[in-house]
This record gives structure tokens, sequence and C-alpha cells, in this order.
């Protein structure tokens, strides 16, 4: 999964750091049988960079349409918002931080 975290801005290094977070952050897993789909959503991270990050990785993760083993259900990965009543001190989506 690290190939998929790597760009111009994020080194094998801070890959691995992203990875474990995500491991052991927070997801909602829905099925919706009669969608055929199970989805994992799973809950933002403290910086948009990585938010980011994980956007790009669940897209790619999404495209191999993986079936949950034993079921016909299609995994489906999301990243869900951050609370909009949260103050953001500054950091957009395009920050660095």
């Amino acid at each position: 999964m690290i190939p998929l975290l790597l760009d111009e801005h994020t080194d094998s290094a801070a890959a691995r750091t992203i990875l474990p977070d995500l491991f052991r952050s927070a997801a909602d897993i829905l099925p919706e049988p009669e969608c055929k789909r199970l989805r994992v959503c799973v809950h933002h991270a403290a910086r948009p960079v990585v938010n980011r990050r994980l956007k790009r990785l669940f897209d790619e993760l999404n495209a191999t349409k993986l079936t949950y083993p034993g079921t016909e259900l299609t995994m489906q990965y999301e990243l869900l918002a951050a609370d909009p009543s949260q103050p953001h001190n500054g950091v957009t989506d395009n920050s660095e931080r």
C-alpha cells in the first residue's frame, strides 16, 4: 500500500506513518446487500495532507472492486468529511499541514 501513497510530497517514511494511523482510526462498516456493497467509512485524519493521501489510496482500492471474502459484496472505501462546525485554524485542503 505504501507505493499508492508516494508522490512528490510524500516519501516512503511519511507513507509508513500514515498506514499505522489508518489501521488504528475509527471506521464505520456498513453492509448494503441490496447494492451488493460493503461500505468502509473511515473517519478523517487530523491533517488535510493525510486526508488527501488517504482519499487517493481509497480511490485506488475502490478501482480494484475487491469483493469481501465469502460474500458478493464489493468493498467501497470512503473518507468521511471533517465536522464543518469545527474551526479550521487556517488549514485548507491545499495546506501541507
